[in-house]
């Protein structure tokens, strides 16, 4: 999912977009939108069209049928588990009203039972034990329990291309509006650069429901706001844009997504596009 950001140090918060950039190569599978922002910020262009690369394929809306292509469009999202049951405790919330709920382990002979449930090494999840809950849920080993239960319980069904894409991801999405429809609206990533629905605000919306509607539209202006949602994203950090000026790629992986690993993968996809 991609990270919410975080506040930028004095220091880099004197960073503009008047700095002078290196030179940058050609674009070549960039946008407009992205060709004018690049320019705007002394960026390359190419490393914004990685992202929606890796984050969709350039895709923002499916049938909502997968059998039937000519089914009405919905937009492209991700409901990400883990971080709804963190919001949901966030609110107040009893997690334990949520059906694939699987809370720390509080003795030894549990985390040897949840990883032999989940396949996760015990010594990831012995750490968790005695650990208040609101940080235990910070932690790698409680997400993917989360991820693996929801499907496991049918809160959000498996299943592979357009299937997962949509169908299962929906049905997460549904069912946790039942639950809490502001987290559930701040639990998904959206359009073609999967913005997670917790940076509304960075976006311009005054709730995360307004931006799902905003971008599950399939309209020209629609799918417009679903381009600018990424740069918009981008353009809130200071820190992004320096990251993605100078090619950072770890920082940038950290800022974009949360995720060093992210990074990597998308320099590779960038050199893919620039050779």
């Amino acid at each position: 999912q991609l990270a919410a950001g975080e506040t930028p140090s004095p220091e880099e918060e004197g960073t503009t977009e008047k700095e002078k950039a290196p030179a940058q190569p050609p674009s070549k599978g960039a946008s407009l939108d992205e060709k004018q922002f690049a320019e705007k910020h002394g960026l390359d262009a190419n490393i914004l069209a990685a992202f929606v690369t890796m984050e969709s394929g350039g895709r923002g809306f499916v049938s909502s049928d997968p059998k039937d292509p000519d089914s009405p469009k919905r937009m492209l999202i991700r409901f990400e588990p883990h971080v709804f049951v963190r919001l949901y405790i966030k609110g107040g919330k009893n997690p334990e009203n949520i059906p694939y709920y699987v809370p720390p382990p509080r003795t030894d002979e549990e985390a040897e039972e949840l990883a032999q449930r989940f396949k996760i090494p015990v010594n990831k999840l012995k750490i968790l034990i005695g650990m208040p809950l609101r940080r235990a849920i910070r932690y790698g080993a409680w997400s993917k329990m989360q991820r693996i239960n929801a499907s496991r319980t049918g809160f959000r069904r498996s299943g592979s291309g357009i299937a997962r894409l949509n169908y299962r991801e929906w049905d997460g999405l549904n069912n946790a509006l039942k639950l809490d429809k502001d987290a559930a609206y701040k639990s998904i990533s959206m359009g073609t650069g999967q913005v997670m629905g917790f940076n509304y605000r960075r976006l311009g919306y005054s709730s995360p429901e307004e931006m799902f509607n905003a971008l599950n539209d399939y309209s020209d202006e629609g799918r417009q706001k679903q381009k600018q949602a990424k740069l918009k994203f981008i353009e809130s950090s200071p820190r992004l844009l320096k990251a993605i000026r100078d090619k950072q790629w770890e920082r940038i992986g950290k800022l974009y997504n949360g995720s060093v690993a992210y990074g990597k993968k998308l320099e590779k996809v960038y050199n893919s596009m620039v050779a």
